[in-house]
């Protein structure tokens, strides 16, 4: 048994504790963001307005994939973009 009175699985057991398993928030929007709106990085208005968007609804967890771009090409992209950095080092800052 986990800490929390939870059985105890492996993190590659699909049916593991999450945070939506246990009452968890996620924002997993339907459309996917445009990775054509990265650069230049300069002008990131649109992409860093949906960026925020999605992160200002609070949840445990949120999924932002790049149209065209598989998981973890989507994940490399987010450091390209200012409001997804802020928001990741203000993780480590809370």
């Amino acid at each position: 048994m986990g800490a929390d009175g939870g059985q105890c699985r492996s993190s590659m057991d699909p049916v593991a504790r999450s945070p939506w398993a246990s009452g968890g928030t996620v924002t997993r929007p339907a459309e996917f963001l445009d990775p054509d709106l990265i650069f230049p990085i300069s002008d990131q208005q649109q992409l860093t307005e949906q960026v925020n968007g999605y992160l200002a609804e609070g949840s445990h967890t949120t999924f932002l994939t790049f149209d065209g771009v598989d998981h973890m090409g989507s994940a490399r992209k987010f450091f390209y973009i200012k409001a997804a950095r802020d928001w990741l080092f203000d993780q480590v800052k809370a």
